[in-house]
């Protein structure tokens, strides 16, 4: 029902106005790739850190291209991040109606959706840490609790 919605506002808005879908696909693609550095850079310090464990037990692993393969897809998701998320005329708002929205949408929309995330985090999510009282392990007898070694 929402995404029905926001299309037709979309649909809307854009009449006599079809640079507005340069936007919104613009958007999409810059949001999807924000996602995979979400993973990639992450992974990639972990492997500068020394901290990366390769896959095992027969499973898929690049070996040592690995490093080569992530700093790679690093590079270019952010290279592509700046290509799309750049507010210039030629792209956003090549031909008139000229407005502002058009050329910053993409900036505005993610800096908005990122500071509503961190928001969401800082006041709500961050305090709600830990496991949550269904999902602990209740001992049984034939369980033993986990204990630590005394410090000595």
């Amino acid at each position: 029902m929402i995404i029905g919605v926001l299309a037709v506002a979309i649909l809307i808005v854009n009449i006599r106005q079809p640079q507005i879908f340069t936007v919104v696909t613009s958007i999409g693609i810059i949001m999807i790739y924000l996602a995979c550095l979400g993973v990639t850079a992450p992974r990639l310090v972990a492997r500068l850190r020394g901290k990366w464990q390769p896959a095992g037990d027969g499973k898929f692993s690049l070996g040592r291209w690995g490093l080569l393969v992530n700093i790679v897809a690093v590079d270019w998701g952010t290279a592509m991040t700046i290509n799309l998320i750049w507010p210039r005329a030629e792209v956003y708002n090549a031909t008139a109606p000229f407005h502002w929205y058009l050329r910053w949408g993409a900036v505005l929309f993610v800096a908005v959706i990122m500071g509503g995330g961190f928001a969401y985090y800082w006041f709500v999510q961050r305090h709600r840490t830990g496991v949550l009282a269904e999902h602990q392990l209740q001992p049984t007898a034939t369980t033993t609790p986990l204990t630590t070694p005394a410090a000595g």
